[in-house]
């Protein structure tokens, strides 16, 4: 034939052949989406069965009003309300405010160590006059520094 001697028979196209390894990779890959997607592998958690405490302190509101209390240099800082207020200024905060406080509502008081009772005796008092009926104190440790830093003045 004429492809013969221009050695054109390489040119010729040739029937697809299909091969066993493409197949295989996607079906390995299949496999593994399936278990690895599946709960059947991949637990979801522990199952721990915890005592039950009948307790006022396990009770869970159905709202919270936050307020942060520090000392700074010996006068208090409230945040409340995304205001940083004193004791005064937090008083008459909740005596000017229009609507009264909702029985299931808690305040929940975040402090760190450097909060004295001078601060909180009164706070506690201020809110329980303008009606929070449950005050909870969530209290929390001052970080305190690498010795290297404790004695940098900052600016």
């Amino acid at each position: 034939m004429k492809l013969r001697k221009l050695e054109l028979e390489k040119e010729v196209p040739q029937p697809a052949k299909l091969s066993f390894w493409p197949i295989a990779d996607v079906l390995a890959i299949l496999v593994f989406a399936g278990l690895f997607g599946s709960k059947f592998v991949v637990a979801p958690g522990l199952a721990i069965a915890l005592p039950e405490i009948d307790s006022p302190a396990t009770d869970v509101a159905t709202e919270y009003h936050m307020l942060t209390i520090g000392e700074v240099d010996g006068k208090e800082m409230i945040i409340f309300q995304d205001s940083i207020l004193d004791l005064e200024s937090f008083k008459r905060r909740l005596e000017s405010s229009d609507r009264s406080i909702p029985p299931g509502v808690t305040l929940l008081a975040l402090l760190d160590s450097s909060v004295s009772m001078k601060t909180l005796a009164p706070l506690w008092e201020i809110a329980s006059s303008a009606g929070y009926r449950d005050i909870k104190i969530a209290t929390e440790r001052r970080a305190e520094l690498p010795t290297e830093f404790q004695n940098v003045d900052l600016p």
